[in-house]
């Protein structure tokens, strides 16, 4: 059950860049990093993958998908408290990151904490469809 779980976890991880301006965009050094702690990740690499984006995010801290991967294997190695972290600094940095939004309700959900439902609601929203079991309704 818990390689199934990794698998599923790792597939959400994101490529791309900050996109929101030229002024937020990671440093090239940073970009390598947060590319090669992906393509770690995607190949379940995942100690090595954590150190990559760890690295990403120390060179450029407002690098919210860097911050995304870091969470979500911080959450398939069970670290949910630092998964957690993460995934805030990801909407904090990218309000409408509505995969930051769902990872950190399912998250808090398990926590039992009632502000798990207003996270997966916000997700839905920005992404109408985006949604888990594990949400509470």
């Amino acid at each position: 059950m818990r390689s199934w779980l990794v698998l599923v976890v790792l597939t959400a991880l994101v490529p791309g860049v900050c996109a929101a301006s030229s002024a937020r965009a990671p440093s090239a050094r940073a970009q390598r990093e947060f590319d090669l702690g992906t393509r770690l990740g995607r190949q379940g690499r995942l100690a090595p993958a954590i150190r990559h984006l760890q690295r990403a995010v120390r060179l450029r801290p407002a690098f919210a998908p860097a911050h995304f991967n870091l969470g979500v294997l911080y959450q398939a190695t069970g670290k949910e408290a630092a998964a957690q972290r993460e995934f805030r600094k990801t909407l904090r940095y990218d309000p409408r990151a509505a995969n930051a939004e769902l990872n950190l309700g399912i998250l808090l959900a398990k926590r039992g904490s009632p502000e798990a439902a207003r996270h997966c609601r916000k997700a839905e929203r920005l992404q109408p469809g985006l949604t888990s079991p594990s949400c509470p309704r």
